[in-house]
């Protein structure tokens, strides 16, 4: 019997050890807090969710349950909505920005996921949304991809799932002004982050491309605000901008702000100073005439051969001129139409040739060239020494 009460004590002390952190001076593991959130394309009530331990049905406001640092996952049935990093308030476009981090109640996989809730629940006048008992009670073999759906799959879906709607009633429009309309009813005063890396993806002198990251925003990013020289020019939905109404050589400051759909205002992005170039003129397409009359003028025992050529013409003008000694370039002229060859051989035959170019890099055809023998002083074909 004595020995019985010494087991039971040390099983009690053991126990009252491990509770302690087994008074080794470590800390219990802690468990992730426990937070509510809303789910808003509505708010929506009957969305299944998981989040780590919580588990359970949205409410007739959208709250669910999760905890802190996870991700939570909404289904309609065995039907995956999508799932994300858990925060406050979660939106079809929340759960769009894990695959897309620039997605907006316009994008395809936002849209679809809307018209999906709204064809298979029960909407009131103030826009609260309740999923049919139909479709909460779908089979867990039914799957969908939000990213990738078409009209006729979502359609046969919702067939399936006893919605007294058809998803062609659901218009990509009527499902963007719904989200829209849902999220500017929530009470929201944190503004969205400041656009980040403003830059140009090309400048010309009439006009100039924008692009940035997006921002975030704890329910979701609905516009762009773009100014050049602190005023407000234009607005998108994206993460581009091309503003078409610059002045030639001129020089331009632009920021970026991003907007949500409670109309609260991000701080600015850095600003960027844009610099357009001069009026380019219209491309010169027409190359010179090719230099005529080419020939040897002098030729001495040092094997120089010194050449002379007829000077082209052109519609604007000629730059220059290129000389050829067997086909390959040796050098090249201004505007003078003379050369001199000093990289000669004893005993070769040299045939040259000369062509003409102009600033646009336009150029002539070759002459018909003139060829000669080094220390023969023998001309073979066109001009003659003198």
């Amino acid at each position: 019997m004595l020995k019985s009460v010494k087991v039971l004590t040390l099983c009690v002390v053991c126990f009252a050890l491990a509770a302690c952190g087994g008074g080794g001076g470590g800390t219990a593991s802690s468990v992730p807090e426990s937070r509510t959130g809303k789910f808003v394309d509505g708010p929506v009530e009957g969305l299944t969710y998981e989040s780590g331990s919580q588990k359970g049905v949205t409410d007739a406001s959208g709250t669910f349950r999760y905890e802190e640092g996870k991700a939570v996952k909404f289904s309609v049935g065995g039907i995956l909505i999508g799932q994300a990093t858990a925060q406050p308030v979660m939106t079809p476009i929340t759960l769009a920005r894990e695959s897309n981090p620039s997605a907006d109640a316009t994008t395809d996989q936002v849209v679809a996921r809307v018209r999906f809730l709204m064809a298979v629940s029960e909407i009131d006048a103030a826009g609260n949304m309740k999923i049919i008992a139909s479709a909460r009670s779908a089979t867990l073999s039914q799957q969908i991809d939000f990213a990738a759906v078409s009209d006729q799959t979502l359609g046969t879906l919702v067939a399936q799932l006893g919605s007294t709607m058809s998803i062609t009633a659901i218009t990509a429009q009527t499902a963007t002004d719904h989200l829209t309309g849902s999220l500017a009813s929530i009470n929201d005063t944190v503004p969205p982050s400041a656009p980040a890396n403003l830059a140009t993806s090309s400048v010309t002198d009439k006009s100039v491309n924008l692009t940035w990251t997006a921002s975030t925003d704890n329910i979701a990013v609905t516009n762009y605000w773009v100014y050049r020289d602190g005023e407000k020019i234009g607005q998108t939905q994206g993460t581009a901008f091309s503003d078409t109404t610059v002045t030639a050589g001129s020089s331009f400051s632009y920021l970026v702000r991003a907007l949500d759909a409670a109309g609260n205002v991000s701080q600015a992005s850095a600003a960027i100073t844009v610099a357009t170039p001069a009026v380019q003129p219209a491309g010169d397409k027409t190359a010179p005439s090719a230099p005529g009359n080419l020939k040897v003028t002098t030729f001495d025992d040092r094997r120089d051969v010194s050449l002379a050529w007829d000077a082209a013409t052109d519609n604007v003008g000629v730059s220059g001129y290129s000389v050829y000694r067997n086909g390959i370039l040796i050098g090249q002229s201004a505007t003078v139409t003379t050369f001199v060859d000093t990289t000669t051989e004893p005993a070769t035959t040299y045939t040259y040739q000369v062509e003409a170019f102009d600033a646009a890099g336009n150029r002539s055809a070759q002459n018909s060239g003139v060829t000669i023998k080094t220390f023969g002083v023998t001309i073979i074909a066109g001009g003659q020494l003198q």
